[in-house]
Protein backbone atom coordinates (compact mmCIF):
# COMPACT_ATOMS: atom_id res chain seq x y z
CA UNK A 1 0.00 0.00 0.00
CA UNK A 2 1.38 3.42 -0.94
CA UNK A 3 2.13 5.92 1.80
CA UNK A 4 -0.55 8.63 1.97
CA UNK A 5 0.60 12.27 2.24
CA UNK A 6 -1.27 15.50 2.95
CA UNK A 7 -0.33 19.10 2.16
CA UNK A 8 -0.89 21.14 5.34
CA UNK A 9 0.65 24.27 3.76
CA UNK A 10 2.59 25.09 6.92
CA UNK A 11 -0.40 24.85 9.29
CA UNK A 12 0.12 23.01 12.57
CA UNK A 13 -1.05 19.43 12.90
CA UNK A 14 -2.98 18.10 15.89
CA UNK A 15 -3.31 14.62 17.33
CA UNK A 16 -6.63 14.14 19.12
CA UNK A 17 -8.26 10.99 20.51
CA UNK A 18 -10.78 9.73 17.95
CA UNK A 19 -13.61 9.89 20.51
CA UNK A 20 -12.89 13.60 21.21
CA UNK A 21 -12.02 14.90 17.73
CA UNK A 22 -15.43 16.59 17.31
CA UNK A 23 -14.55 18.94 20.18
CA UNK A 24 -11.67 20.39 18.09
CA UNK A 25 -13.06 23.39 16.18
CA UNK A 26 -9.95 24.46 14.27
CA UNK A 27 -10.39 27.87 12.64
CA UNK A 28 -14.17 27.82 13.03
CA UNK A 29 -16.48 29.61 15.44
CA UNK A 30 -20.09 28.80 16.17
CA UNK A 31 -22.62 31.29 14.77
CA UNK A 32 -26.34 31.78 15.36
CA UNK A 33 -27.28 33.40 12.08
CA UNK A 34 -25.89 34.63 8.80
CA UNK A 35 -24.21 32.59 6.11
CA UNK A 36 -22.38 29.67 7.77
CA UNK A 37 -19.64 27.72 6.02
CA UNK A 38 -21.25 24.47 7.17
CA UNK A 39 -23.79 23.08 9.64
CA UNK A 40 -22.92 20.17 11.89
CA UNK A 41 -25.45 18.51 14.21
CA UNK A 42 -27.70 21.58 14.01
CA UNK A 43 -24.87 24.04 14.85
CA UNK A 44 -23.77 26.57 12.23
CA UNK A 45 -20.02 27.21 11.84
CA UNK A 46 -18.14 30.00 10.14
CA UNK A 47 -14.46 30.20 9.24
CA UNK A 48 -12.65 32.74 11.43
CA UNK A 49 -9.47 33.52 9.51
CA UNK A 50 -8.38 36.58 11.52
CA UNK A 51 -5.64 34.49 13.21
CA UNK A 52 -5.01 36.49 16.37
CA UNK A 53 -2.17 34.73 18.18
CA UNK A 54 -1.86 37.50 20.79
CA UNK A 55 -5.54 37.15 21.83
CA UNK A 56 -6.50 33.71 20.50
CA UNK A 57 -10.19 33.07 19.86
CA UNK A 58 -10.12 29.76 17.97
CA UNK A 59 -8.52 26.40 18.69
CA UNK A 60 -6.20 27.03 15.75
CA UNK A 61 -5.12 30.40 17.21
CA UNK A 62 -4.36 28.74 20.55
CA UNK A 63 -2.41 25.94 18.84
CA UNK A 64 -0.24 28.44 16.94
CA UNK A 65 0.19 30.95 19.79
CA UNK A 66 3.25 29.12 21.16
CA UNK A 67 6.26 30.24 19.12
CA UNK A 68 9.42 28.22 18.61
CA UNK A 69 8.16 24.95 20.14
CA UNK A 70 8.31 21.68 18.18
CA UNK A 71 5.32 20.10 19.96
CA UNK A 72 3.10 21.00 22.89
CA UNK A 73 -0.12 19.98 24.63
CA UNK A 74 -3.28 22.03 24.37
CA UNK A 75 -6.42 21.37 26.38
CA UNK A 76 -9.85 22.82 25.70
CA UNK A 77 -13.57 22.15 25.81
CA UNK A 78 -13.55 18.38 26.06
CA UNK A 79 -10.32 17.69 24.19
CA UNK A 80 -6.61 17.33 24.78
CA UNK A 81 -4.56 17.81 21.64
CA UNK A 82 -0.92 17.27 20.87
CA UNK A 83 0.06 20.17 18.60
CA UNK A 84 2.85 19.49 16.11
CA UNK A 85 4.44 22.67 14.74
CA UNK A 86 5.30 22.05 11.09
CA UNK A 87 8.15 23.55 9.12
CA UNK A 88 7.39 21.96 5.73
CA UNK A 89 4.12 21.50 3.85
CA UNK A 90 3.80 17.74 3.35
CA UNK A 91 2.97 15.39 6.22
CA UNK A 92 2.33 11.70 6.83
CA UNK A 93 1.99 9.21 9.67
CA UNK A 94 4.44 6.28 9.46
CA UNK A 95 2.66 3.65 11.54
CA UNK A 96 5.45 1.04 11.47
CA UNK A 97 7.89 3.46 13.12
CA UNK A 98 5.31 5.51 15.08
CA UNK A 99 6.72 8.63 13.44
CA UNK A 100 5.15 11.79 12.01
CA UNK A 101 7.13 12.77 8.92
CA UNK A 102 7.11 16.41 7.79
CA UNK A 103 8.63 16.58 4.33
CA UNK A 104 7.89 14.73 1.13
CA UNK A 105 9.40 11.27 1.54
CA UNK A 106 10.10 8.66 4.19
CA UNK A 107 13.71 8.37 5.34
CA UNK A 108 15.41 5.01 5.01
CA UNK A 109 15.45 3.04 8.26
CA UNK A 110 19.26 3.26 8.25
CA UNK A 111 19.15 7.06 8.06
CA UNK A 112 16.36 7.16 10.66
CA UNK A 113 18.84 5.58 13.08
CA UNK A 114 21.24 8.50 12.49
CA UNK A 115 18.75 11.17 13.59
CA UNK A 116 19.66 13.01 16.82
CA UNK A 117 16.38 12.95 18.74
CA UNK A 118 15.53 15.72 21.19
CA UNK A 119 12.70 15.57 23.76
CA UNK A 120 9.68 17.71 22.87
CA UNK A 121 6.89 16.74 25.26
CA UNK A 122 5.50 13.81 27.26
CA UNK A 123 1.89 12.81 26.63
CA UNK A 124 -0.52 10.46 28.37
CA UNK A 125 -2.80 8.72 25.87
CA UNK A 126 -5.91 7.15 27.38
CA UNK A 127 -7.19 5.70 24.10
CA UNK A 128 -5.65 3.68 21.29
CA UNK A 129 -7.24 5.36 18.27
CA UNK A 130 -6.41 8.91 17.28
CA UNK A 131 -6.86 11.39 14.46
CA UNK A 132 -3.88 13.35 13.13
CA UNK A 133 -5.21 16.30 11.17
CA UNK A 134 -4.62 19.84 10.01
CA UNK A 135 -5.18 22.09 13.03
CA UNK A 136 -7.17 24.52 10.85
CA UNK A 137 -9.88 21.90 10.17
CA UNK A 138 -12.98 21.31 12.28
CA UNK A 139 -12.73 17.85 13.83
CA UNK A 140 -16.44 17.21 13.48
CA UNK A 141 -16.52 17.91 9.73
CA UNK A 142 -15.39 14.71 7.98
CA UNK A 143 -15.25 16.40 4.56
CA UNK A 144 -12.25 18.52 5.54
CA UNK A 145 -8.75 17.52 4.52
CA UNK A 146 -6.74 14.35 4.81
CA UNK A 147 -6.77 12.82 8.26
CA UNK A 148 -4.45 10.09 9.44
CA UNK A 149 -5.44 7.41 11.96
CA UNK A 150 -2.46 6.66 14.23
CA UNK A 151 -2.84 3.65 16.45
CA UNK A 152 -0.91 4.08 19.68
CA UNK A 153 -1.64 1.86 22.67
CA UNK A 154 -2.89 3.75 25.71
CA UNK A 155 -0.02 4.84 27.93
CA UNK A 156 2.66 7.45 28.42
CA UNK A 157 4.80 8.52 25.46
CA UNK A 158 7.82 10.73 25.13
CA UNK A 159 7.45 12.63 21.88
CA UNK A 160 10.85 13.39 20.42
CA UNK A 161 11.72 15.42 17.36
CA UNK A 162 14.67 15.37 15.02
CA UNK A 163 15.78 16.59 11.63
CA UNK A 164 17.06 14.72 8.63
CA UNK A 165 18.86 15.72 5.44
CA UNK A 166 22.63 15.80 5.74
CA UNK A 167 23.70 15.52 2.11
CA UNK A 168 22.75 17.76 -0.84
CA UNK A 169 20.78 14.87 -2.37
CA UNK A 170 18.94 14.01 0.90
CA UNK A 171 15.46 15.48 1.33
CA UNK A 172 14.98 17.83 4.29
CA UNK A 173 12.64 16.24 6.83
CA UNK A 174 11.42 17.06 10.32
CA UNK A 175 10.34 14.03 12.34
CA UNK A 176 8.44 13.33 15.57
CA UNK A 177 8.54 9.87 17.08
CA UNK A 178 6.47 8.37 19.87
CA UNK A 179 8.52 6.38 22.39
CA UNK A 180 6.59 4.40 24.99
CA UNK A 181 7.60 5.23 28.57
CA UNK A 182 7.12 2.27 30.86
Amino acid sequence: MAQEWADYSGACAVLVAESRVGAWHGMFTAVDAGDPDFVLSGQAWRLDDEMDFENPTTDYDRACAVDGVAAHLLEGRGFAALVIVLELDMLTWWQDEKVIVNGDTLPSRANLERVRWEPAVTVELSEGRHILMNAADHGGDPSKGTHFHPELAPGTYRVEWGQYGWEPDDPALVLWRFVSVL
